[in-house]
């Protein structure tokens, strides 16, 4: 299966800088375990809004794919784990960014270096970079 995120932004991609990250579930969840070792996820679950295509007797609820954590100390760990379609804020992100920015830097180089670090972990790192000056993400599966 493959998870895509792109950019979510007002002005059209004509900067030339790369608006998609795809990923397999698998390389998902690597970079996950590697974010939660940086604290970059937080816990936060998306509000809760009625299914009004649901059977009306039983009133459904499903998440709002785009509710933001009021006070983001990160990016939710649901809206990376949960399928369907979720927007992640710039200001998620944002948060996300300056825990693994306050990370001692021999443990970034580390995770970083080219030889012995992973590959998808820099370009992922250089993708948020890229969506917190923007509108965000949007990632389905």
């Amino acid at each position: 299966m493959t998870v895509r995120f792109r950019l979510t932004r007002s002005t059209g991609a004509t900067d030339g800088q790369d608006c998609r990250f795809d990923t397999s579930a698998l390389g998902l969840n690597v970079l996950r375990e590697t974010m939660r070792r940086f604290a970059m996820l937080t816990d936060y679950q998306p509000l809760l809004w009625p299914d009004l295509d649901g059977p009306e007797s039983l009133r459904l609820f499903q998440e709002d794919p785009g509710s933001t954590d009021p006070n983001p100390a990160g990016i939710p760990d649901s809206k990376l784990t949960r399928p369907g379609r979720w927007r992640i804020s710039a200001a998620e992100i944002t948060a996300a960014l300056a825990t693994y920015d306050a990370a001692p830097a021999e443990v970034r180089l580390a995770v970083e270096d080219p030889d012995d670090g992973y590959p998808a972990w820099v370009r992922w790192i250089a993708f948020l970079r890229l969506a917190a000056g923007h509108d965000g993400i949007a990632r389905r599966t």
